[in-house]
Order: structure tokens, then sequence, then C-alpha cells
């Protein structure tokens, strides 16, 4: 069964339905960060230690995987990066070598 995220919060906020919709609202005005490739590499890495987590399911880590997607894709160089780190990438179906 899908689960989609905003029944999720929906179900469990503790407020009204317009504070529901204030949030969903709020939540789609994206945040713009800019910072170094290392604080990019120790985010994925929390990410990744987060979704090994057996109960982490469902939709909210669907899209921490996708974003996991659009951060890995942004770092552009992977030459740096150890082997060991590419292959968790790998694994998690977060990166494909081929198209690098």
């Amino acid at each position: 069964m899908t689960v989609n995220l905003w029944d999720e919060v929906e179900k469990n906020l503790q407020g009204t339905k317009e504070q529901f919709q204030l949030l969903k609202e709020w939540s789609f005005k994206p945040i713009i960060i800019e910072t170094d490739r290392l604080t990019v590499l120790c985010i994925i890495g929390q990410i990744l230690l987060a979704l090994k987590h057996p109960k982490n399911k469902g939709e909210p880590a669907r899209i921490s995987k996708l974003f996991l997607k659009i951060l890995i894709q942004g770092l552009e160089d992977y030459s740096p990066i150890p082997e060991e780190v590419i292959y968790e990438w790998v694994k998690f179906g977060l990166f494909d070598p081929k198209e690098a």
C-alpha cells in the first residue's frame, strides 16, 4: 500500500485543517543552500545511516532517498570519493557509475 506523505502529516497533525493547509503551502517553497562538498558527503552519510534503520520506511524514506540522489548528482566529480562510499550509493540505488 502506497502512503501519501501529506495523508500521514494530516492524520498526525495536532491542529486544524487551516493549519494543515498552511503547512502544506509553506512546505513547497524552495530552500536554497550553499555549502561545500565535504558537508554534502557528511549529510549523505547521515541520511544513508538513517535509511538503514529497519523501521525507517514509507514516504519520508522515499523522499529522503530522492533527496540523496539530487545531492549525489550535485557533486559532479566523483574521483576523490572512496570506492567504499560509491559502493554504498550503488547498493542503495542512489548512483549508477555508468551515468557518471
